[in-house]
């Protein structure tokens, strides 16, 4: 039985409280199924963010899921073309097509974008120094490691050379706590979402 429910993100993400239970539970609808998970807050305000998180990270998977899926039909679209031209044919003048140079935006010009949008998108609902940090996490860390890289570029693998020499590049002896690099995934998450 539901004792309480509060929705984000324009519908897409709901936050309720069961029956008995403490804590606060997380719910969307995305890709013909429903996926919940439970916030481990007993705090709304926590859950909420929580809740926000969560919805962007899935929304990132589902992105990329759905891009790599599109990407392997298009190779194995552009293989079969390839099988199609480079078979003997009795038209002479038939040119092959020529691929086109891999162009597309950069991390540093999504961050930017999403610099400029974030804090008007969550005017009067997220206090003024929790979109600083994430411009700071951005400017600090992000664009100097992401900064040229194209967007189709950032893989799971990049990011995770990303935490790797985040956690062997201390500053002044101290090194990024496991908080710390959690919060900068999610920031580099809600700037992927942007992008997309």
């Amino acid at each position: 039985m539901l004792n309480e429910t509060h929705t984000l993100m324009d519908g897409k993400v709901h936050v309720y409280k069961r029956g008995r239970s403490r804590f606060w539970q997380c719910s969307t609808y995305m890709n013909g199924r429903n996926h919940r998970v439970s916030s481990k807050e007993e705090n709304i305000k926590l859950a909420i963010e929580f809740a926000r998180e969560w919805y962007m990270a899935v929304y990132v998977n589902h992105k990329q899921t759905a891009h790599s899926q599109r990407i392997e039909k298009l190779v194995s679209h552009e293989a079969l073309i390839g099988q199609a031209i480079s078979a003997p044919s009795p038209f002479k003048n038939i040119r092959k097509p020529t691929k086109k140079k891999a162009s597309g935006h950069t991390f540093e010009e999504a961050a930017k974008k999403f610099i400029a949008e974030y804090e008007l998108s969550v005017a009067g609902q997220r206090n003024e120094r929790y979109a600083k940090s994430h411009e700071s996490r951005i400017n600090n860390h992000l664009i100097p490691f992401f900064g040229n890289t194209p967007l189709k570029k950032i893989t799971a693998g990049l990011v995770q050379e990303y935490r790797i020499k985040r956690t062997q590049n201390g500053f002044n002896g101290r090194f990024p706590s496991r908080s710390t690099l959690h919060h900068e995934t999610v920031t580099l998450r809600m700037v992927l979402k942007t992008a997309h």
